[in-house]
């Protein structure tokens, strides 16, 4: 669910934005996107990487990447967004049954605290 609070910050007024679900993955090396959302919105790809899957095994698949902004909203309205700017991600198709469009990686996580607790069943993502 998206907080009511969430709104576009004055300096991406004049760009594309879309808010999304993601799902926070600390087994994903880099963040990844679903193609279909990318392509919908008009990306272009700046280049392309190898990307290891159980599914690929030894064979890595090329996949494209993209730059793009990325905000993780915050709970409440008197906190601020997490925005990374110029953020190179992968394309994969998650959007189909997941849930989510964005797989948030190590390479956004490493950037914040992330504190699992088990027994609440919660999680807690400082910044």
């Amino acid at each position: 669910m998206v907080p009511d609070h969430a709104m576009v910050p004055e300096d991406v007024a004049n760009h594309t934005v879309r808010v999304t679900r993601g799902l926070l993955d600390t087994g994903a090396n880099r963040t990844c996107v679903d193609a279909t959302l990318l392509r919908s919105l008009g990306f272009t790809p700046t280049g392309s990487i190898d990307m290891f899957t159980s599914s690929t095994g030894n064979a890595p698949a090329r996949v494209p990447t993209f730059d793009l902004d990325l905000a993780l909203i915050a709970t409440f309205p008197s906190e601020p967004n997490l925005v990374f700017r110029n953020q190179s991600v992968m394309a994969m198709h998650l959007a189909e049954g997941q849930g989510f469009q964005v797989l948030i990686g190590r390479d956004l996580l490493s950037k914040c605290l992330l504190v699992y607790n088990g027994k609440e069943k919660s999680f807690t993502l400082a910044y």
